[in-house]
């Protein structure tokens, strides 16, 4: 090989390594900055009366490519301080801030105090107080979201907002889907039951919830979203069909996202999805080319999303203060 030619490939080969090993570095740096940056403390008061109260919860079908799911997202009634109707707020992890649905505010005649920000447009609610059964926040302004909710009014459910994972920052959420009831506390969990199970190497004290899962042989980390109850896993086409490569796809129509339709896939894997000490077997792990950016992010860092679907029938305890997250079966 000629000495130029070799030291070019030379220098080829480090400049791929140094690009490799920034690459690999840049990516969990992103992600722990992202997850600073979206830890939010909306809430800046909380107080809890000394019997624990739960809040039933309201789930709500759907039909996603052609099949039905019972249980696709879940409601909790919501007391918000200046409204004296019965109101509902979809929870959903998912979301970093809890928010006020304007179109719904506006059909129902307001009954809150609001603030207009010139500089970006957008307004809040201000001096806001949810109350979630023995558990009061406190918030001194709280997003509004003018494009979202209705006009038209169901009067026996009127969806008013969103509550994100701002509620349960430094607390404890239980969401009981044995009995259907939910209740945010700053009880640790272990003085509430001691037969939780803990999952191991979880980060729930940042926004989203990360939660460990043994998939097969692989160890991979899970985003979970509680406002997405539809698929016990969803992940990159790309990473699905590294999924026990002998099992074909199957090819669903659609999901549809801002017009478009989309479609998903699934394959149903014959290896066991263990969470902590718990053994799910023969679930359907589906993907959509929207969670393609997956693909440049290894499985343990980050493999895909779950839902609620996995813990039907189960007692989920997440203690975000002392970063916990435990299930009871």
């Amino acid at each position: 090989m000629h000495p130029r030619l070799k030291k070019v490939l030379k220098i080829t080969l480090i400049t791929l390594l140094v690009l490799l090993v920034l690459t690999a570095i840049a990516i969990p740096v992103g992600i722990f900055y992202l997850r600073n940056k979206n830890t939010l403390a909306t809430f800046n008061q909380f107080s809890e009366q000394p019997q624990l109260q739960y809040v039933p919860i309201k789930w709500d079908s759907s039909v996603v490519a052609g099949i039905r799911f019972d249980k696709a997202a879940f409601f909790i009634p919501v007391k918000v301080k200046g409204i004296k109707r019965k109101l509902f707020m979809q929870f959903d992890s998912g979301s970093a801030s809890s928010l006020f649905y304007g179109k719904t505010l506006h059909a129902i005649g307001g009954g809150l105090d609001t603030l207009f920000n010139q500089n970006d447009s957008s307004t809040f609610a201000t001096d806001v107080e949810l109350t979630i059964g023995s558990a009061r926040l406190h918030a001194d302004k709280l997003q509004i979201r003018q494009s979202m909710g209705s006009e038209e009014l169901d009067t026996s459910f009127i969806v008013i907002g969103t509550i994100g994972y701002d509620a349960v920052v430094n607390k404890t959420l239980i969401m009981d889907f044995k009995t259907n009831q939910l209740a945010i506390t700053q009880t640790a969990p272990e003085n509430l039951n001691p037969a939780i199970q803990y999952i191991d190497g979880v980060s729930v004290n940042k926004f989203p919830f990360f939660i460990k899962a043994k998939i097969g042989d692989d160890i991979v980390t899970l985003g979970y979203d509680t406002g997405s109850s539809l698929f016990p896993l969803i992940t990159s086409n790309k990473k699905l069909a590294a999924l026990n490569k002998s099992v074909p796809l199957d090819t669903l129509c659609c999901v549809s996202s801002w017009g478009i339709d989309h479609p998903i896939y699934r394959k149903k894997y014959d290896r066991p999805i263990q969470l902590g000490n718990t053994v799910f077997k023969d679930e359907y792990v589906y993907s959509s080319h929207q969670f393609d950016v997956l693909d440049y992010i290894p499985n343990w860092l980050f493999f895909g999303g779950t839902g609620n679907s996995l813990f039907i029938g189960k007692i989920v305890f997440v203690d975000t203060k002392h970063n916990k997250f435990g299930l009871v079966d």
